[in-house]
């Protein structure tokens, strides 16, 4: 398998298209070049940036069948 590292840090494993699970497998990793580096906002202060969180929801069916 072949894995894919986007820039915000994510890695993805192929096949990306066409799985058996509604919900394709996302694996975080700590990538050096995005949480070390140091960025100066506009008044000259530097800051550490992170990316952002994103929360992901499972829908569930109602009712008993």
């Amino acid at each position: 398998m072949k894995a894919v590292t986007t820039r915000s840090g994510l890695a993805y494993e192929e096949p990306l298209i066409h799985t058996n699970s509604p919900l394709e497998k996302v694996v975080e990793r700590d990538i050096e070049e995005t949480t070390d580096q140091e960025h100066s906002n506009c008044q000259g202060t530097t800051a550490h940036i992170q990316p952002p969180v994103v929360s992901i929801s499972i829908l569930e069916p109602v009712g008993g069948w």
